[in-house]
């Protein structure tokens, strides 16, 4: 089902896309509890950005109720490593958790789970203690020959869910994570989650990011053939890598925030799907074939980069050549999404030398 919030210009504001089933809490599937946005800032269309209400009937006009701060929070994952941090012989992802409290946390009978209304994918067996202000780290694999704890499943990099639940059950701390680079982690901070060097039982450590104003739409499609989808490609320009969370993106008079803490490798292309379906790889917004402009603005509001364009012919893209800085060109044979642009190769006689 989809919630939004219409202007009036018939414009999206704000939109939610939900189950009944799956990730989504089931407690306001018919037993009387609403359920609320965990994070203002989050995505909305993530199941974990969702919790139940404390009590049935939830609180409609009023503010919501409070959750009691947690003990054991997760603080740094790992969800691609290639070969950064080994454990016995292998490199395997990680999540690490830092008790915040000021004594000691047994965790047995505690669990992890990458579907946030179920826990105890992976239970924590008897004798794990968290010291107070201290790391645990849980290796995201089942090779119990190599030292630590074993998660027993993976993480997927193009996007994932880790949630923490206390000994009945209850939903503690949760991240939902994007696209991922490898042999970044993720970390918390006061000010929410950012890009890392990992440091697995140790103080998180902020990794370098882009400057965006080198980050470029370099192509898209507006008219895709029948059956196909219109997107864009961005280019990260920079050297280091480019934090994806909080884009705005203009289109018309539409806007949509992207809220996926999602990462573009420096010297790279990503491509985003204009189809207003929920997704890591997703924009809740459409192109129109018949021509506009499309704005990029970081979270503060500055434009990062714009382009206009008229009607488009079904199944060629618009695209920078030279990539990143060049002037924009069709492309009708040589569409190239989350690749490099570049022109068909010239035949017959041609000037060499």
């Amino acid at each position: 089902e989809r919630i939004a919030l219409i202007d009036r210009n018939g414009e999206t504001v704000l939109s939610v896309d939900y189950k009944d089933g799956g990730d989504w809490p089931s407690e306001a599937d018919g037993d009387g509890y609403s359920i609320v946005l965990s994070n203002q800032q989050g995505d909305p269309d993530a199941a974990a950005n969702w919790r139940p209400s404390l009590n049935k009937g939830g609180t409609p006009g009023r503010q919501n109720s409070n959750t009691p701060e947690p003990l054991i929070v997760i603080n740094e994952v790992l969800a691609e490593n290639t070969n950064t941090i080994k454990n016995g012989a292998i490199f395997p992802d990680f999540i690490e958790l830092k008790n915040v409290a000021g004594t000691d946390v047994y965790l047995q009978n505690w669990s992890l789970s990458d579907n946030p209304a179920k826990p105890r994918k992976f239970n924590f067996p008897a004798g794990i203690v968290i010291k107070a202000n201290s790391y645990l780290t849980i290796w995201m694999d089942d090779n119990h020959e190599t030292p630590g704890l074993h998660a027993g499943f993976a993480m997927d990099k193009d996007g994932d869910t880790i949630a923490l639940f206390n000994p009945a059950g209850e939903r503690i701390d949760v991240v939902t994570f994007g696209l991922q680079l490898s042999d970044y982690s993720i970390g918390r901070t006061e000010n929410g989650w950012t890009l890392n060097h990992p440091t697995p039982n140790k103080s998180n450590s902020n990794a370098g990011l882009a400057d965006l104003k080198k980050l470029r739409i370099n192509e898209f499609v507006a008219a895709a053939t029948p059956g196909g989808d219109d997107w864009i490609e961005l280019y990260n320009m920079d050297e280091k890598p480019a934090a994806l969370f909080g884009l705005s993106w203009e289109i018309g008079l539409g806007q949509f925030t992207y809220r996926r803490l999602s990462y573009l490798a420096p010297k790279s292309y990503k491509v985003f799907v204009a189809d207003e379906k929920p997704g890591v790889r997703n924009l809740d917004f459409r192109l129109p074939a018949d021509g506009g402009t499309i704005l990029l603005r970081d979270q503060n509001g500055a434009e990062i980069d714009d382009v206009s364009y008229r009607t488009q012919t079904d199944g060629e893209s618009r695209g920078r050549y030279p990539n990143g800085n060049g002037s924009w060109t069709t492309f009708t044979t040589t569409v190239s999404p989350g690749q490099a642009n570049y022109r068909p190769a010239i035949e017959g006689i041609q000037i060499n030398e």
